[in-house]
């Protein structure tokens, strides 16, 4: 019965009776040899052993060469059958592939012809036959279609079938993982990348889905039999081992791929049979367990591909088709990620240096195609998907968030375009400014506007630009926001916008302004913190926001130095303990961002206060301009009054403050040592200096020193303010509005002139060299050294000093000290308030000095906005007025 199927199978292929009867012949006694070789148990089925020919594979099919012939017309042409032989394209287990034409058609395809050795072998033989018919029943566009069957006169058979012009899928993938470096992944030379690899394999998986629900299993599905045509088509090809499962036909809209060898039930392959590529094997079938392949098995297969794709490497690599076979059996493959250690790496048998350089490090591996994966490649089947659809499902619902993922990448992509842009007009924006700046200063105010118009033109036409600059600025925020509508996490959404807020933040902290700040914070905390555990950017942005950084400071033999932070209290700034150490040094102690108070004591000294700011991550030392670790000075016992204050050497942050007319722009700036005296030069003081000029016989310096009402007249001197008594000395007596000044009131109504005077004075008296202070050493005085806007903090009430709204009666001038609030970090009493301060520094205007010079300071009438310590008003030298007093500092 078995002859005679065959018979009626080979007549249909137009073979000749004489090569019928031979081919009978021969598999009548070959096919007792295949039962007897199928019979043993868990063997590699010898029709599919060929040469090794990449990952260790037992190979069935064809192989694809590395060139294309191409056709010679001026050569004889081969013939084989009714086609032109135009040369081999590749070779396999049971016969070859070769290119040709089709004379009737006059196109190119492929033919495989079966080896003339295969003819004595029945099991080959009708193996050949069932792939053709299975290929040409599977009519899927991701499968490579069959046209015809034949034989030639030497009675081999032959299929013809579409030409695939491409590359093998796994070349494709060691292309993707060769270009993605810096663990990223890239896109390689030929345009392939991880997600076209992905769509891709999806294609392929579709064609299964298909072929299942035809009741056939491929059984080796791996990278080599999925190749990729030169117009993005994907073909899953070589079906020389398909499995037909000879479905029964229950449903008539359904119809199953039926094969003469499953029809006649001839050939049918034996429990223990091996056949396939080992490293991508399902356990069953590597364990010959015929009976239990099903879609299943294919589902395996199509997990080891996955593996492929995200690993760069098949699941399973060894010496040999053998040794590969083993592994498969003996447990699962290494976890997908799992890094590579140098141990690790001397346990793979690789094959050459290109395999070990493969191996890729810390790739972004989705976790929905990880998890995909290791379902598909579970050990016990139960547990893979239960469909390819099912798994396919999973590949399309990630590339569809893939592909929103793109689109949202243009958008950041476009967003981030824009910098360059803003940045060009913001120069040329600041380069007219300037211009204008310049040109104006050069031309006197009285001028005709005419001569004015083109500095004016330039003015008008670098607000244009920097309002393009910022429309451009709020597009870019717009899009960077817009991409995340289209995917949430997008990751490079998030580092820009993070990017754009910390440079807010900083920018903000720079201003002192604490409401923008606070804001530009809050996003980027929102911003960072949608990045990954690990990121980069992440960990140093959430660094940046915590702000440790370090202090270095030294002291000449000191006792003690006790650390003190300021912290908020209601609204100002308040002292709080936080370390001390009996040492004299402290190298690269960590402390947080922030403001403290070190103070560093020492037996016989008094104590040094010494205000320190740690900006975000900053290293604040006490090194000078020279880059030397300078010691922190402390003055001897004796050498300072209860009056006076020391002001150690350092840094300070100066101006900064928009809202304080005259403020320099922020900027750090090393003061020298100084004394400063705590208090505002009092009546009581002033007077006694008078006094003694007038027992020194020195009464007309005195009458010229002391202080008097303002005139209209230049170069007449007002009425004195103080009385005098018969024998000249001053006293106070109510002035012209009939307030009676008090002795520890600062004085007023004294010129630049009195001041300098009065530091004469003192230091002829006490042999100290005492004089007006520089604006700068006035700021760093009254600011200490984290610039803040008021002696007490950043925030204003009218409790905190003598301004316009601290006083419950008629405004007056007050007691010095107070106001006890409003003291320095170095303990020196009214600087935000009570009395303005004459310094010894020029107002420059325009780069020139008049008689102009700088006062500082906030008094008794003052509104909010003049208390503000960065605040700098020019004064005329001769001038008297009822807020400006002095103060005096001296050397050390």
């Amino acid at each position: 019965m078995l002859l005679n199927d065959l018979k009626a199978l080979l007549r249909q292929y137009r073979i000749s009776k004489e090569l019928q009867d031979h081919i009978c012949e021969l598999v009548n006694s070959a096919h007792m040899t295949d039962l007897n070789e199928d019979s043993q148990k868990e063997t590699v089925d010898p029709d599919t052993m060929v040469p090794d020919m990449g990952h260790n594979e037992i190979e069935m099919g064809w192989v694809q060469t590395q060139g294309w012939p191409t056709h010679n017309t001026e050569k004889q042409i081969d013939q084989i059958g009714p086609y032109d032989n135009l040369g081999v394209l590749g070779i396999g287990g049971m016969g070859e592939v070769l290119r040709v034409r089709d004379p009737k058609l006059n196109r190119i395809i492929a033919l495989k012809v079966i080896y003339a050795e295969s003819l004595s072998k029945g099991l080959r033989y009708a193996r050949f036959i069932e792939e053709a018919q299975v290929v040409a029943q599977l009519q899927h566009p991701n499968i490579v279609p069959v046209h015809e069957i034949g034989d030639l006169d030497d009675g081999r058979l032959y299929f013809t079938m579409k030409e695939v012009k491409g590359l093998p899928f796994g070349a494709a993938i060691q292309e993707v993982h060769a270009a993605s470096q810096n663990n990223r992944w890239q896109t390689a030379a030929s345009g392939w990348n991880f997600r076209r690899l992905i769509d891709a394999f999806t294609k392929a998986c579709q064609a299964m889905a298909y072929a299942h629900s035809k009741g056939v299993l491929h059984r080796d599905l791996k990278p080599a039999n999925i190749m990729l045509g030169e117009y993005d088509e994907v073909l899953v090809v070589d079906w020389g081992i398909a499995k037909v499962l000879g479905y029964a036909q229950t449903e008539a809209e359904i119809e199953f791929v039926e094969t003469e060898r499953v029809r006649l039930g001839i050939f049918s392959t034996m429990s223990g049979q091996v056949a396939g590529t080992p490293a991508y094997m399902a356990p069953e079938q590597a364990r010959g367990e015929i009976d239990q392949l099903d879609e299943r098995t294919d589902i395996y297969a199509l997990g080891a591909i996955l593996y492929e794709i995200l690993t760069g490497r098949p699941p399973y690599v060894g010496s040999s088709g053998l040794h590969v076979l083993q592994q498969v059996l003996s447990g699962p493959p290494q976890s997908i990620r799992e890094s590579y250690t140098s141990q690790s790496i001397k346990t793979f048998n690789f094959q050459s240096i290109d395999e070990l350089l493969s191996v890729k490090e810390g790739l972004p591996l989705p976790d929905v195609l990880v998890e995909a994966c290791q379902r598909a490649m579970s050990r016990d089947k139960i547990h893979r998907f239960r469909s390819v659809v099912e798994f396919t499902k999973v590949l399309s619902d990630w590339l569809d968030g893939s592909k929103k993922r793109d689109e949202a990448l243009n958008v950041v992509e476009s967003a981030l375009s824009l910098t360059q842009q803003m940045r060009n007009l913001e120069s040329q924006a600041a380069q007219l400014a300037a211009e204008a700046v310049a040109g104006l200063q050069k031309i006197s105010k009285y001028e005709d506007e005419s001569i004015k118009a083109p500095w004016w033109a330039k003015e008008q036409e670098s607000r244009e630009l920097a309002q393009r600059a910022q429309a451009l600025d709020v597009l870019q925020e717009q899009q960077l926001q817009g991409a995340l509508t289209h995917t949430a996490d997008l990751e490079e959404a998030h580092v820009a916008l993070a990017k754009r807020y910390r440079q807010k933040h900083e920018e903000a902290e720079q201003s002192s302004d604490i409401e923008a700040a606070q804001q530009a914070e809050m996003r980027l905390r929102e911003h960072a913190g949608a990045l990954p555990e690990g990121h980069n950017e992440r960990t140093n942005h959430f660094a940046y926001l915590k702000g440790v950084g370090a202090l270095t400071i030294t002291s000449e033999m000191a006792k003690k130095i006790t650390i003190e932070r300021y912290v908020q209290h209601y609204r100002r700034l308040a002292l709080m303990p936080v370390a001390s150490f009996t040492s004299s040094q402290l190298v690269g102690h960590a402390l947080e961002m922030g403001s403290y108070l070190i103070r560093i004591q020492k037996d016989g000294y008094h104590d040094s206060l010494y205000p320190i700011f740690i900006g975000r991550g900053e290293h604040w030392s006490s090194r000078n301009p020279e880059g030397k670790l300078q010691p922190v000075r402390c003055i001897p016992a004796g050498i300072l009054s209860d009056d006076e204050a020391f002001i150690p050497a350092g840094y300070f942050w100066a101006g900064g403050d928009d809202f304080a007319n005259g403020s320099f722009d922020r900027q750090r700036i090393w003061v020298n040592d100084f004394v400063m005296s705590k208090f505002p030069v009092t009546n009581r003081q002033y007077i006694a200096f008078l006094n003694e000029l007038v027992n020194n016989g020195q009464e007309e310096d005195a009458l010229k020193w002391v202080p008097r009402e303002r005139t209209s007249q230049n170069g007449q001197l007002g009425s004195m303010i103080y009385g005098q008594k018969s024998n000249g000395h001053f006293q106070l007596i109510p002035d012209a509005d009939g307030d009676l000044w008090q002795l520890d009131w600062p004085v007023l109504m004294v010129n630049w002139a009195c001041a300098q005077a009065y530091a004469k004075w003192l230091a002829l008296k006490t042999g100290l060299n005492w004089r007006l202070p520089t604006e700068i050493e006035w700021e760093k005085a009254a600011r200490g050294v984290d610039g803040r806007y008021f002696s007490w903090g950043n925030h204003f009430d009218a409790s905190y000093c003598a301004m316009s709204y601290s006083h419950k009666g008629r405004q007056t001038p007050v007691v010095v000290g107070q106001f006890q609030l409003d003291r320095s970090p170095y303990n020196i009493f009214g600087m935000s308030g009570n009395v303005r301060d004459w310094t010894a520094s020029n107002w420059e205007l325009d780069g020139h000095s008049d008689d102009q010079k700088v006062v500082r300071g906030g008094c008794w009438f003052s509104t909010p906005v003049y208390t503000r310590l960065a605040r700098r008003v020019p004064q005329r030298q001769h001038n008297r007025t009822p807020d400006v007093g002095f103060r005096l500092v001296r050397d050390i």
